[in-house]
């Protein structure tokens, strides 16, 4: 989920092809030459990454949070609860069995 974020993040702002978009005008009038641009392209998008999962990192720590605080049941808590509910259910059925 949080991969498909950070594509969609990266995707939604056009930063890459704004990037590449403003290179490719310097390439073409000679500022610089076509290596530069995409090195200075890479480390532009290595620092976006970077952001992105700094970004990322932030939002699941909120999250986290935010759920530690509701004190919500766990997956592992709502299997033990079933487990729980079918061994009594067991219990029960035996013990209706045995008084018919």
């Amino acid at each position: 989920m949080f991969d498909t974020m950070r594509k969609m993040m990266l995707v939604g702002l056009g930063v890459q092809e704004k990037a590449r978009e403003m290179l490719d005008e310097m390439v073409g009038k000679g500022k610089i030459s076509r290596e530069e641009g995409d090195s200075m392209l890479n480390s532009f998008m290595g620092q976006a990454e970077s952001s992105v999962d700094t970004l990322e990192a932030k939002f699941k720590e909120l999250v986290n949070s935010a759920l530690d605080s509701m004190d919500l049941p766990t997956k592992k808590d709502m299997q033990e609860l079933r487990d729980q509910v079918a061994l009594l259910q067991k219990t029960l059925d035996k013990i209706q069995g045995g008084q018919g």
